[in-house]
């Protein structure tokens, strides 16, 4: 069955298997360590995270029915910059990944108009999660959501907090999943995107992202 990619932002389908597809699962704690969010690597310290790594070219004259190279390679940039999360379904792949969230980073691969011919690609599905708030973020979350009864909820409700904060970004990240995290609502992508003057391809590791009103 050939690989396809069924994510919240659309559903990429290889017409034809890539030539070369590699897992490897690591722990990942620096890239999912959280500063402000105490505990958080605490409580993520010894996941194994699945990374598959892919290979292939789409082809102008394949043996199979499929769209044009230019076309596939511009449906995967788009999965790859709205931050798709999604499931990895078919080839050998079932197995191994069966159950887990992916996104695409590190794509590579040409998307220019007027591209004629066969267009080589490689990019990685890193899992994808996000930590779990706990310690002080925990109690917040739980006031806000009435759970520490109705005093607390009140008092929140009655002043609400916010703080700036400057985050670091780090491999895998996109603008819509650091709004999920710090502002609760990934449309909130647009503000990271004015406050700090950034596009999609600023989204290098390293760069500092200035959080401005993040709700505490």
């Amino acid at each position: 069955m050939p690989l396809r990619f069924e994510s919240n932002r659309g559903t990429m389908k290889w017409p034809y298997n890539p030539q070369q597809i590699e897992f490897s699962s690591t722990k990942l704690i620096v890239e999912h360590e959280y500063p402000h969010r105490w505990g958080a690597e605490t409580e993520d310290m010894g996941r194994k995270s699945v990374r598959v790594d892919v290979r292939g070219i789409f082809l102008q004259n394949p043996s199979v029915e499929s769209p044009e190279p230019l076309v596939l390679m511009n449906n995967l940039w788009n999965l790859h910059e709205t931050g798709a999360i999604g499931k990895v379904l078919g080839s050998e792949l079932g197995a191994a990944v069966e159950g887990r969230l992916f996104r695409i980073i590190d794509l590579k691969g040409s998307r220019e108009e007027g591209t004629v011919g066969d267009i080589p690609y490689s990019f990685t599905f890193l899992e994808h999660y996000l930590p779990q708030a706990i310690g002080k973020d925990a109690t917040i979350a739980a006031a806000s959501s009435g759970k520490t009864g109705n005093s607390t909820k009140t008092a929140v409700a009655a002043k609400p907090q916010t703080k700036d904060i400057v985050y670091t970004v780090r491999s895998g990240d996109t603008l819509w999943d650091i709004a999920k995290v710090y502002y609760k609502d990934p449309l909130q992508h647009k503000k990271i995107s004015m406050d700090n003057n950034v596009t999609v391809a600023d989204m290098k590791p390293g760069l500092k992202l200035k959080l401005k009103g993040v709700p505490v």
